[in-house]
């Protein structure tokens, strides 16, 4: 284990990762251009009978690959699952046709716990989360949005949609706000804590789950149904991935899929401060998944609530996730072919707080809400090959008593960031898009 205050004996800037390295000084710290900041969505005020929860929680951003910006957050005031997209390379929403530029997908009740959002081909949203009120977990997508799936790859059938419903009891599919259709995932309390959705080449979705009674399972829509269809519309193929697998509200789970249609998952068993990850890997034609441990893991972690995958060019992914107890951002390197991880373990940043981590073409960009009272929101840039690696960080905003996890960041095809986060100050969310 690291000991706070020893003092620093490698080059932590440019030397590689060691285990036994003291903290590394604080990279250098630059302040953003005001015009890179956007308020995209803000709260309302509070009043002595109606205090304001604000909008902006469960943020996500997604980049498509024109460089266009997705966002989807939930207003909490409302109850409501939101969703915005900025013009290719652009760093505010877009009014779409009707002039509105943020839209609402779901307003049924008290919607959005736990909200995810993936791209299908052709850059078509996808959002998945709970409903707080009545413990059903969904899906959302938009039918007309088929034509521009199946010119990117994506297995759909554009025959005409049927008329559905806008709710039931029975857990079938229906009709939610501004074209969106929703479709079960489960039901029970608390579920969809925790979970990661993604959506492969073919446009078929697959969310890692736990289950309201303490299983990671996985959800996906099979092979023999198109991927988006009316005919395909609620079948879903379910199976544990594992048999024990403790979620809390605090974690995310990843997913990445492989070109041989290999589902790979990073998650946290999440036991009370013993917060481990884990990796399970689901091959195809197979029922049972591997499952991995890190062998260099400490016995006692908060490590892994906030995973993310990278395959990369040599066929390795990296996993990088944020140990809380010790304050590091950590990269691994799983090999799926042996299932193992390889020696290679490299500490990428010092990060108090919470973060969350994306892959970029030039090394990896790391947003943290850091406590304390030079504290708030950073951008940590990584650079460079592991040998030589450089580091600096912008300063996104204040607020260093702000300690929920709603922040995300995404990288764009030419490489710059993209970053979103709830800012208790202005009740609202903000991107960060230089």
């Amino acid at each position: 284990m690291l000991r706070r205050g020893v003092p620093l004996l490698c080059a932590a800037a440019l030397l590689p990762a060691c285990d036994g390295c003291g903290p590394r000084p604080t990279p250098p710290t630059t302040e953003p251009p005001p015009s890179t900041i956007t308020v995209v969505d803000a709260g309302r005020e509070s009043s002595a009978d109606r205090p304001a929860k604000g909008t902006g929680w469960y943020p996500n951003v997604e980049a498509g690959r024109d460089g266009a910006l997705h966002l989807a957050w939930v207003d909490a005031d409302a109850g409501d699952v939101r969703y915005a997209v900025t013009a290719p390379g652009g760093s505010a929403p877009e009014p779409g046709p009707d002039g509105q530029a943020v839209i609402t997908v779901d307003s049924d009740g008290a919607v959005g716990s736990f909200l995810r959002l993936a791209l299908a081909p052709g850059d078509a949203p996808v959002l998945s989360y709970a409903r707080q009120d009545t413990g059903i977990f969904r899906f959302a997508w938009r039918p007309d949005d088929r034509p521009r799936m199946g010119a990117a790859g994506a297995d759909v059938d554009d025959a005409p949609f049927p008329q559905l419903t806008t709710s039931s009891t029975t857990g079938s599919p229906i009709a939610l706000a501004a074209g969106f259709v929703g479709e079960e995932l489960g039901f029970g309390e608390q579920i969809g804590r925790g979970h990661g959705l993604v959506i492969d080449a073919t446009g078929r979705v697959a969310v890692a789950y736990y289950s309201a009674d303490d299983r990671l399972r996985l959800a996906r829509r099979p092979a023999d149904v198109p991927a988006f269809a009316s005919t395909s519309v609620g079948i879903l193929e379910k199976r544990d991935l594992a048999a024990w697998a403790r979620g809390s509200v605090r974690a995310t789970s990843a997913l990445l899929t492989l070109a041989d249609g290999t589902v790979v998952v990073a998650w946290p068993h999440d036991v009370a401060t013993d917060a481990r990850l884990k990796i399970a890997i689901l091959r195809p034609g197979s029922d049972r998944a591997v499952l991995v441990d890190d062998p260099r893991g400490r016995t006692v972690a908060l490590d892994g609530l906030t995973p993310s995958l990278a395959l990369r060019a040599d066929g390795l992914v990296d996993v990088v996730t944020h140990d809380r107890l010790e304050g590091i951002v950590w990269r691994r390197e799983l090999d799926v072919a042996s299932a193992t991880f390889t020696a290679t373990r490299e500490r990428l940043v010092d990060v108090e707080g919470i973060a969350v981590a994306a892959a970029a073409p030039a090394g990896f960009f790391v947003l943290a809400r850091v406590p304390g009272e030079a504290g708030g929101v950073f951008l940590y840039v990584v650079e460079g090959t592991p040998e030589a690696r450089e580091r600096r960080r912008v300063r996104l905003g204040a607020g260093g008593g702000q300690n929920d996890g709603w922040l995300d960041v995404a990288v764009r095809p030419d490489g710059r960031p993209a970053a979103v986060w709830f800012d208790a100050a202005v009740g609202g969310l903000k991107l960060y898009a230089p």
